[in-house]
């Protein structure tokens, strides 16, 4: 499937089941074992891949910051199940985005995550 046919309501599905928000760790993956779908949302929202051990034997694809605020502002509106998580997300980018620290290294000048857990 390329990501010219995948709509944006099947990857909030897909969100849903396969991803993930963590919730200290402002990290928003998906993990998969099948690298081919994710090799086509890469080709749309960025991502990096990290191949997890032999014992799950699949792929994570982490995103960036910046990368982050526009995936989840795209699939937002088609989320059910991480939607507040992904609304208290993307509310402590826009805070960082505003204050001119969206992905880089703020230390203690910008916004505390703790503020947006969810």
């Amino acid at each position: 499937m390329s990501f010219m046919n995948m709509d944006v309501r099947w990857l909030a599905g897909f969100f849903d089941g396969e991803g993930q928000i963590a919730k200290f760790y402002g990290t928003v993956s998906i993990t998969q074992k099948d690298i081919t779908v994710l090799e086509d949302i890469q080709r749309e929202y960025g991502g990096k891949f990290i191949k997890t051990g032999p014992k799950r034997d699949a792929w994570y694809l982490s995103f960036s910051t910046a990368e982050q605020l526009r995936f989840l502002k795209d699939i937002l509106p088609y989320l059910r199940i991480k939607n507040e998580r992904a609304i208290r997300r993307i509310k402590y980018l826009e805070a960082c985005k505003e204050i001119g620290v969206l992905g880089r290294n703020y230390g203690k000048n910008g916004p505390r995550i703790r503020d947006y857990q969810f």
